[in-house]
């Protein structure tokens, strides 16, 4: 889901294809996000290759311990999700 802080709109993305995928899924998933045009990605865990591809193209990525999707956006605007540094799983796991 998509969540735009100017307009205060959410919108849904397919990640369909990239769930079912055998390999690569992280990182297609990522470049879904990168093209979609956030700065911003909000996420409960980040395997390596997700991790890697977000920060090259400078999206920053924000742990959220569970939870719904709003509750996590106003944890974000709120400025109280950390910032991931690292991957927090393995690849595959």
């Amino acid at each position: 889901m998509l969540f735009d802080e100017e307009t205060n709109t959410t919108a849904i993305v397919d990640n369909i294809v990239n769930l079912n995928a055998a390999q690569g899924a992280g990182i297609q998933a990522a470049k879904t996000v990168a093209d979609s045009g956030a700065g911003a990605l909000i996420a409960g865990h980040l395997g390596p290759k997700a991790y890697t591809a977000l920060n090259a193209v400078g999206v920053k990525v924000y742990s959220v311990a569970g939870g719904t999707i709003a509750e996590a956006v106003k944890q974000f605007q709120a400025g109280s999700l950390s910032a991931m540094t690292a991957p927090d799983v393995e690849g595959h796991w």
